[in-house]
């Protein structure tokens, strides 16, 4: 199967990561189109938090620099699950190492997300429409 973009050149990424940076917990801003974000409960943010404290963090939430601050693109369980650690006096998890993409679009922020949903295998009907 061949794949095709006409938009890039072969070899150049869709996404481009600048570098990975330790941030505060408090200062990022979830995507309120996320959907799974609606269907997260607590208890699955004390898993991961729990998975934290016991394993550390395996894979880095991905963030992009906005005008509005930094927006959560991937992994918003897991920067919740710092946030949580935090509340529970685990001072050390009030910041967080994560990935910075290049200043991306909404539309792009959307399709990693939705990519992500997919891949993680907890889709909902609409995020999938």
């Amino acid at each position: 199967m061949a794949l095709t973009n006409e938009k890039r050149t072969k070899g150049e990424k869709a996404v481009k990561t600048i570098a990975f940076e330790e941030i505060s917990v408090s200062s990022v801003i979830y995507n309120p189109l996320n959907l799974r974000g609606f269907l997260r409960s607590p208890e699955q943010i004390h898993r991961t938090a729990n998975s934290i404290l016991e394993v550390g963090l395996l894979h880095h939430p991905i963030v992009s620099y906005t005008t509005a601050g930094v927006l959560a693109v991937a992994g918003e369980q897991r920067l919740l699950a710092h946030e949580y650690l935090t509340s529970q006096g685990f001072t050390d998890y009030s910041r967080v190492t994560v990935k910075v993409l290049e200043g991306i679009s909404e539309q792009l922020a959307m399709k990693i997300l939705a990519e992500e949903n997919f891949c993680h295998g907890t889709t909902v009907p609409a995020a999938t429409a």
